[in-house]
């Protein structure tokens, strides 16, 4: 068996065997994913090893790149996400020899953190490669419209039509990007990021309302039984001028209006938006458990129980 880095080329193959293994449901297994998720992110492409026996892919891991910025400092990361193994060669230690070996490239190409969400089946298998639990990821929820409507696809022609996400994002300035300076870690966000993960992303229909200089909010419609969930994606205020912050308020109810969410929900984020979504039911043991594997990182204070962490709703999402 040999070990080596996947390219381009190596995608068809790749899609196929996560097909093959994993089945189709859940999020699209295309290649136009593939290469959105792995290829183009900002971030940088992805580390992505595949194992070959007799010129077949038999095995392959992925390491997703991520930036997270605190206002002083870069956290370069990686995220372990799609992997899988053909049926007939589990047993065999393939999912460990790639994921020890992808580790190793991380180290050598600067990482400090891999951050990902186990599912409870490989989560011991993490844990006994050095991963180690930091906490549940912190979910608010509060409830939405008192009336809440029936899940309908119209919800994407209304966001089309009202909140579409290429007009709000291209309306910012080419070099603009998120102040960080609270001392948190948040995902490093600019214009690029923007476009690369909502307005260009080719299985989920997002919306937006940005006003520069001012706020902005991007979100999802998601099924939620009969009903729908109102997914704060990525929310931010920078400007403190009180008609911005009333105008930020009118709008988060408008969307709410106009599409009856029975919940909305949002991760932690600045003290005056969790001031404006003031209804919150508060923290609820929802979210996936994260783990972090250190690369280059000493102290994981900041990051245990998401103490100075603030990955949004849209970080933790679909990956």
């Amino acid at each position: 068996m040999e070990i080596i880095q996947a390219e381009l080329s190596h995608v068809p193959e790749i899609v196929n065997l996560l097909k093959q293994e994993l089945g189709d449901s859940g999020v699209v297994k295309s290649q136009q994913y593939f290469e959105w998720k792995h290829f183009k992110n900002p971030f940088g492409k992805s580390i992505i090893l595949i194992a070959i026996e007799s010129g077949e892919i038999i095995g392959f891991r992925s390491f997703m790149r991520w930036n997270f910025v605190n206002g002083f400092e870069i956290l370069p990361s990686l995220r372990a996400v799609d992997t899988a193994t053909k049926k007939q060669e589990r047993g065999k230690g393939i999912f460990r020899k790639l994921t020890l070996a992808a580790i190793d490239l991380s180290i050598q190409q600067n990482g400090s953190i891999i951050f990902n969400t186990p599912n409870p089946i490989s989560m011991k298998g993490y844990l006994s490669m050095g991963w180690m639990k930091v906490g549940k990821f912190p979910i608010n929820v509060r409830l939405g419209s008192l009336f809440p409507i029936a899940f309908s696809t119209f919800s994407s022609e209304i966001i089309k039509q009202s909140y579409n996400i290429k007009s709000y994002i291209n309306s910012l300035p080419d070099n603009w990007s998120l102040p960080t300076n609270n001392g948190n870690w948040i995902t490093q966000v600019d214009k690029i990021y923007l476009n690369w993960r909502y307005a260009e992303c080719p299985v989920v229909n997002y919306g937006a309302y940005i006003v520069d200089k001012k706020y902005g909010l991007i979100f999802r419609i998601k099924k939620l039984g009969p009903f729908s969930e109102l997914r704060v994606c990525e929310c931010w205020i920078e400007s403190n001028a009180k008609q911005d912050l009333l105008s930020f308020k009118k709008n988060i109810k408008k969307i709410c209006s106009e599409f009856k969410p029975a919940i909305i929900t949002y991760a932690n984020c600045q003290k005056e938006i969790k001031q404006i979504l003031n209804r919150s039911i508060g923290f609820l043991p929802i979210g996936p458990m994260v783990t972090i594997h250190s690369l280059a990182l000493n102290d994981y204070n900041d990051f245990v129980e998401f103490n100075k962490w603030q990955p949004s709703m849209g970080t933790m999402e679909l990956f």
